[in-house]
């Protein structure tokens, strides 16, 4: 069924011909005998011919009445969640018949009249379908193959050399500075962050395409050293313009929360990708300074660290000296700093000063690489604290700085002279782990660590940490990996296996821990009386050094896990099969747990309502502001019951807090 085919029909067998009408509910029932076991693929054909419709309507001035109407009745009367798509075949559907139920349900079925609010209700197809229109009249066609639209890779040459022309007329520091005063009221003081987030609707407001704030950051510091010609401030909006409409087309940005609650296994690999790609294209990548400098003058000063040296420095020497470059940061807006200033603060010789930031603090060319399309693997600028400014340097704002200054020393770790460490590698996560434990502790916040067995000895683990409170039980796996940069750029496969080997294994162990609590009504950790359990709530989270951005949302979580079980992933090859190993062995620990709890009457109607995916930074504000077990459990439960749809942690926790009562 293609969309000439459609119109035609529908025409023929609807708009021009007078029928005997039926209930509206008889009509659906039919339309449901109709399409039998192919109505999972029906339904998928419709909801692209829904926007193909509004497509051709922009695009080429086609109509869009009173198509739009019997594609919308046909999609409502064909909601069936009992089939799947390997049922149908699609050469079998009936499209004839399915269609001329239309002419007789006309009079008794309220979709089928012409709905003058389309626009609202479909506002991402029309957004969409309007930047297809301008890029394609700035000569970037828009190619359709198998049902997607696409921009045409032919021209992603041509598209780089316009964003080099306009980005070089503006200015590298020009865009800083204008994207950094955009965005400026959007800065949370108290969080010590920006609040990029997404804005969804759940029918009441109409969201508008996203400005790409990350994309246009990372443009502003790749083209650092231009200062931009006389055209630089008709050529900003334009900038705006242009990469709002090219990442419209990527399609990566969801209007209304529904489009994460309703995912299905066969689109939840397209859907992990839209995330990271949303998330490194619109939200900016960063952290609160007080968090950096916590951790790191922890990590630096611990019996494993304090005496090691990359490029000839010490590592305490070159956590001070982004320390100091840090101080000098502004909250929301760039900031430079000269050579003979840098030289004054470092307190450092001519040549250690030219060392020290040459080989460590300094990103020479950032970004360099990057071009169209952008991906994370071609995006370095958060990697080192100082950007060029042509004789002097370039200081972002503190959110990102921290962050920079955060990878700049711990890279001097875990590759000091430039050289991985495998050993300081590892040794790293446990010395982030003994941070939060000693954290907790510093808040009065005891807590259980150690291995556990079950009774019959079949079970058996090591729980990082374990709070129990009167009503609750909180189990935290510390997992340090974050996403690698293949798996930023969108690589379905990479993203599976980060998830696997970090965020997913941690669940599998605290549903692990959970599985002997409950079906053997407690757990010993060495070290520690037994936990007893007496049906308290049982929390659970996976904690990380980095943020992990969307995948921390609650609703996403949950898309991402239920559709998970029992699914099977399979790579396009055997190299990449090999590399989803990790999302196999600990997807099916995580089935196996959860059955065992199923099978003993044990386990939650929502099994994934308590869990929590967390940074350390998420869980220090939650401590800073709670300070005690009972603050942390009563704000994680608010976090569970509550969603304001912007799929941030930092944003939800700002929203939630006067429902939390200390």
């Amino acid at each position: 069924m293609n969309y000439e085919l459609f119109l035609n029909l529908c025409d023929k067998l609807v708009t021009n011909i007078t029928l005997p009408q039926i209930d509206s509910k008889d009509g659906y029932v039919k339309i449901k005998s109709i399409s039998g076991d192919n109505i999972y693929l029906i339904r998928e054909k419709l909801i692209y011919l829904q926007k193909k419709i509004v497509y051709e309507h922009i695009v080429n001035g086609r109509p869009l009445n009173p198509y739009m109407s019997y594609v919308c009745t046909l999609i409502d009367g064909s909601r069936d969640n009992t089939k799947n798509k390997e049922q149908g075949k699609a050469s079998t559907i009936k499209w004839d018949e399915i269609i001329s139920v239309l002419g007789e349900i006309k009079d008794t079925n309220s979709l089928m009249s012409e709905d003058e609010h389309f626009e609202i209700t479909y506002a991402k197809y029309f957004d969409f379908s309007r930047s297809c229109v301008r890029l394609i009249k700035n000569g970037f066609p828009i190619i359709e193959i198998e049902d997607s639209f696409y921009f045409d890779s032919n021209y992603h040459h041509q598209l780089s050399i316009e964003i080099g022309r306009l980005a070089t007329s503006i200015g590298g520091c020009n865009i800083l500075h204008a994207c950094f005063e955009s965005i400026s009221n959007s800065y949370d003081s108290s969080q010590k962050r920006f609040h990029i987030h997404r804005s969804l609707s759940m029918g009441h407001d109409r969201p508008l395409p996203a400005i790409p704030w990350a994309y246009l950051i990372a443009l502003g510091t790749k083209y650092s050293n231009s200062f931009g010609d006389s055209n630089r401030e008709n050529n900003f909006p334009k900038l705006i313009n242009l990469l709002t409409d090219i990442v419209a087309v990527f399609e990566v940005q969801d209007y209304s929360p529904y489009e994460s609650w309703y995912v299905d296994h066969y689109g939840l690999t397209k859907f992990l990708s839209d995330e990271v790609v949303f998330d490194n294209l619109y939200c900016i990548a960063q952290m609160h300074s007080g968090h950096v400098t916590e951790i790191l003058n922890y990590v630096v000063n611990s019996s494993e660290f304090k005496s090691l040296k990359s490029h000839g420095f010490s590592i305490g020497k070159i956590y001070k000296s982004g320390l100091i470059l840090l101080s000098k940061t502004l909250d929301h807006q760039i900031t430079h700093i000269d050579h003979n200033n840098i030289k004054k603060i470092l307190n450092l010789d001519p040549k250690k000063n030219t060392a020290i930031i040459n080989n460590i603090l300094l990103n020479k060319s950032p970004n360099h690489s990057l071009e169209f399309p952008p991906k994370s693997t071609n995006i370095d600028n958060n990697f080192n604290i100082l950007t060029p400014l042509k004789s002097s340097y370039l200081l972002l704002p503190r959110p990102l700085s921290s962050l920079a200054f955060l990878n700049n020393t711990l890279n001097s770790i875990i590759a000091p002279d430039g050289k991985r460490n495998k050993h300081n590698d590892a040794t790293l996560g446990h010395v982030i782990e003994r941070f939060v434990k000693d954290k907790l502790l510093s808040y009065g916040i005891l807590f259980h660590s150690g291995n556990f067995v079950s009774k019959d000895g079949l079970v058996y683990g090591e729980s990082d940490i374990t709070i129990e409170t009167d009503n609750t039980i909180i189990f935290i796996e510390i997992k340090k990996k974050g996403m690698t940069r293949l798996s930023m750029s969108g690589v379905d496969y990479s993203i599976l296996s980060d998830l696997g080997g970090g965020l997913i294994h941690a669940t599998s162990q605290c549903f692990k821990a959970e599985r002997v609590l409950r079906c053997d009504g407690k757990i010993n950790i060495e070290g520690s009386s037994p936990i007893i359990y007496k049906s308290q709530r049982v929390i659970k989270i996976a904690l990380t050094l980095y943020d992990y951005g969307s995948f921390q949302d609650r609703m996403t979580i949950r898309s991402i896990l239920t559709n998970s079980l029992g699914a099977t992933f399979k790579g396009a090859n055997s190299s990449i099969d090999k590399k989803l190993n990790n999302w196999k062995e600990h997807i099916n620990e995580l089935s196996t747990h959860i059955q065992c709890l199923k099978d003993s009457n044990q386990l939650d109607t929502e099994p994934f309502h308590n869990l929590f995916f967390m940074s350390i930074s998420q869980l220090l504000m939650i401590l800073e502001d709670k300070g005690s077990s009972e603050g942390l459990v009563k704000a994680l439960i608010t976090l569970s019951s509550i969603s304001h749809s912007t799929r941030d942690f930092y944003k939800e926790y700002s929203l939630s807090k006067k429902y939390i009562k200390a």
